[in-house]
């Protein structure tokens, strides 16, 4: 079972989880670290982002993103590649070499996912991985039902998905309704998983994922079989447990 850590607001919520991600660099400052994105984690970055600037050196770390828009260039505002440069890596030093992600624009997606999987595996996989979680459960874009033996895969996103991001696109864009993820497995292979949930709205996700059984209609239940999962919410996200 997984570790659940409750704090009383989103913003103390975001300060322990980044308070792990920092001891853990500190831990082993070669640390391969699985990143997300996603509002609820905008300011475990920012909280990052101050202690690099008060010492944390991240010169040494390596960081796998869970996923990418397919059809989506990387120079796009709301692409993962662009959010992941903008919000952690500029600002924390890392140069590109050492931050991948899915390509998005590759012309055969299929053969970018088995790449991209190819390349966590030479990387000696991910130590740390740092997950949110969607209103319906998902993980990464691995979309209810999931299949729990995937790995780095193409997906259809859910319609949930796709309106809970919407608001990242112009209204004129053209929104991209497949993306490519770490599946289930490979998310699991993790030596560490750290999720954080905060709000109301993932209330019913949490307390499916955690109270719930380990079923595919709620793909964020496979943490109940990793060994070494935390688990960190506010007050209003773990309400439901």
């Amino acid at each position: 079972m997984a570790d659940v850590r409750v704090f009383g607001t989103a913003l103390d919520a975001a300060s322990a989880t980044a308070d792990e991600i920092a001891a853990a660099v500190k831990a082993k400052p070669d640390l391969v670290l699985g990143v997300a994105t996603g509002a609820t984690v905008v300011p475990v970055y920012r909280r990052l982002v101050a202690a690099h600037h008060a010492g944390l050196s991240f010169a040494g770390v390596r960081c796998f993103s869970l996923d990418e828009y397919v059809g989506l260039p990387a120079m796009h505002g709301s692409s993962y590649r662009a959010e992941m440069r903008a919000q952690f890596y500029n600002p924390v030093g890392l140069p590109p070499s050492q931050c991948f992600a899915p390509d998005g624009m590759a012309d055969d997606p299929l053969a970018e996912a088995a790449r991209y999987e190819a390349a966590i595996a030479r990387a000696g996989g991910v130590d740390l991985q740092l997950l949110g979680i969607g209103v319906n459960g998902h993980i990464g874009f691995n979309e209810p039902p999931a299949d729990f033996n995937q790995g780095v895969h193409v997906t259809d996103l859910a319609s949930t998905t796709l309106v809970a991001n919407r608001r990242f696109f112009q209204p004129s864009e053209m929104q991209p309704t497949r993306a490519i993820t770490m599946g289930v497995r490979t998310i699991l292979s993790a030596r560490k998983l750290l999720l954080i949930a905060t709000g109301l709205g993932k209330r019913d996700a949490i307390a499916a994922a955690l109270r719930g059984p380990v079923s595919p209609a709620c793909p964020a239940s496979s943490l109940q079989m990793h060994s070494n999962a935390l688990v960190i919410l506010d007050a209003d996200a773990a309400s439901g447990l």
